[in-house]
């Protein structure tokens, strides 16, 4: 999940010149007095980007084979969510690249319920107005109708898939007749997932999209060190989608937002 993802450790940040140094690794023994440092060993066997195997070429880690014994690696570099099962094995100098409960804060209809519960219970005068409209379907799909019905024609929704990534699977719809929407709802793969008033318009810095992430990285005590990153699309925005008939268009891998095309990175 980078997504767009993704609260932990990315691979680019990996390649920092602090890492690059000749003292990678870890110190596992002295001899003669001095300290000889081992090459960090990796697990990589739950990994499918080759990304990640360039890195640890570049950064001299030692790619253990699969099935190795966790006894026998320091990083453990996973594609999906960990139990806390699996983080509670993790020796004292051991890391993984992700944290625990990250599931809430990557899984769209669980954000929208926190950013929800948060704006309910905000003071007077502290503003969650930084995040549009949000339904959670299929538990809000008659609030969305209505919503729906009575912004009109004129007015788009944006429909993100609960678990998707990426840009897979996202549509962009009008509003209108229950009926209407219904129709394009239908078309989905899934109903798990999070509809929103569309921004035509979003944030753009120098004409970019972009979106901002947290590299938190495991140990087996719960702790992680968190360093903000932003990243920006290759490319300036540009119109990319027209309205055909009532659905307005279906998101692609390639692209941001119907109006504003922002190329993928590839993770």
């Amino acid at each position: 999940m980078l997504l767009d993802s993704t609260a932990s450790l990315t691979a680019l940040d990996l390649v920092d010149s602090r890492h690059a140094s000749s003292s990678r690794g870890l110190v596992r023994r002295k001899a003669g007095g001095r300290q000889l440092v081992a090459p960090l060993r990796v697990d990589l066997s739950a990994c499918k980007y080759e990304l990640l195997q360039l890195v640890a070429a570049r950064l001299g880690w030692q790619v253990v084979a699969p099935g190795t014994p966790e006894s026998q690696w320091d990083l453990f570099w996973t594609d999906t969510s960990i139990s806390q099962e699996r983080l509670l094995r993790l020796a004292p100098t051991q890391r993984i690249n992700h944290f625990l409960g990250m599931l809430e804060l990557c899984r769209k209809r669980s954000m929208a319920r926190l950013l929800a519960g948060l704006a309910a219970a905000a003071p007077p005068g502290c503003s969650y107005d930084f995040f549009p409209p949000t339904w959670q379907l299929p538990g809000q799909l008659r609030d969305f109708l209505a919503a729906a019905k009575a912004a009109g024609r004129k007015a788009t929704f944006i429909v993100k898939p609960d678990a998707g990534c990426q840009g897979k699977g996202i549509r962009l719809l009008q509003g209108g007749s229950e009926a209407a929407v219904l129709r394009s709802l239908a078309g989905m793969a899934t109903l798990q997932a999070v509809a929103q008033a569309y921004i035509p318009r979003p944030l753009l810095v120098s004409s970019s999209s972009g979106g901002s992430s947290s590299s938190s990285p495991s140990s087996s005590g719960g702790s992680s060190s968190s360093t903000p990153t932003c990243r920006f699309a290759r490319q300036p925005g540009r119109s990319c989608c027209t309205s055909t008939g009532h659905v307005v268009c279906e998101h692609h891998a390639g692209c941001g937002c119907c109006r504003w095309h922002k190329p993928a990175l590839g993770l």
